[in-house]
Order: C-alpha cells, then sequence, then structure tokens
C-alpha cells in the first residue's frame, strides 16, 4: 500500500509585479468578432481587455464571450453581426503592480475569475495575471 507525500507548495512570487505576463493585446471597442477571435488565437491568448474611444479600459472579451456569441448565433440560424463592445464583459477586474502575490489570488477566488489585469496608478494597463501563471509561481 502506498503511503500519501504531503506537498508544500509556495508561492515564488512578492507582487502582482511579479507574477503578471506583459503580453497583453487590447482590443478596440470596434473590433467585429472575426478580429477578435484572430487576434486572441494569433497572441495565443485567453483573455483580451476592451479600450474605449480614449484608449481606456472599458471591459474584457474572453474565449468564452466568442464561444457565447457562436451558440446565440446558430440558435438563431444565423451569425450575427457582433464588436467586442457587444460581446464584452463590462468589467475589468484589475491591481496594482504592488499588490502582495497572496491578495492576487485571493482577489481571483474571491472574484471567481480566472484573469487580473494589471494597472498603473493612471489606470494604463501593465499585464495581466492568469490562473497559469500563478501555477507557473508555485515551486
Amino acid at each position: 500500500m502506498a503511503t500519501a507525500t504531503q506537498c508544500h507548495l509556495t508561492l515564488q512570487a512578492e507582487t502582482a509585479a511579479d507574477l503578471m505576463s506583459r503580453d497583453v493585446t487590447p482590443v478596440p471597442h470596434h473590433t467585429p468578432f472575426e478580429e477578435i477571435l484572430a487576434s486572441l488565437i494569433d497572441a495565443n491568448a485567453t483573455v483580451a481587455p476592451v479600450l474605449g474611444e480614449r484608449g481606456e479600459p472599458v471591459g474584457v472579451i474572453s474565449l468564452t464571450d466568442l464561444a457565447i456569441h457562436v451558440r446565440e448565433s446558430a440558435a438563431a440560424g444565423r451569425i450575427v453581426p457582433a464588436t467586442a463592445e457587444t460581446l464584452m464583459t463590462p468589467t475589468l477586474f484589475a491591481v496594482g503592480p504592488d499588490t502582495p502575490a497572496a491578495e492576487v489570488v485571493q482577489d481571483m477566488l474571491r472574484s471567481k475569475v480566472h484573469h487580473l489585469f494589471v494597472v498603473d496608478a493612471g489606470g494604463t494597463i501593465m499585464g495581466v495575471v492568469s490562473a497559469c501563471d500563478v501555477l507557473r509561481h508555485l515551486q
């Protein structure tokens, strides 16, 4: 009979800046569905911030949002034209770069999100922390 081995993992990051990936490809709010999909695929990303008229973050678009649109279009029997603005989640969960890493993880769990954007004091997106980024920093 095999015995269970205890494994204690430690998060090897101090702050959100330590956890984040800097490769974030924003999507302008007027971008059509097909271009959003291509952008996410080309960037090997599952989520992107949506930017408004002045370049400010106004929401987030994910592959899940796109899949929901495809399902709804199929139910309607036709492809319904859509843009990032009509498909996005109008909330962008964000933390500052100096937010403690443990707090980032707690925020993700509490908010039930797989991504948190990292923004500077002026609201400019610096990066994104994904659940995979957190896992990558466990040792």
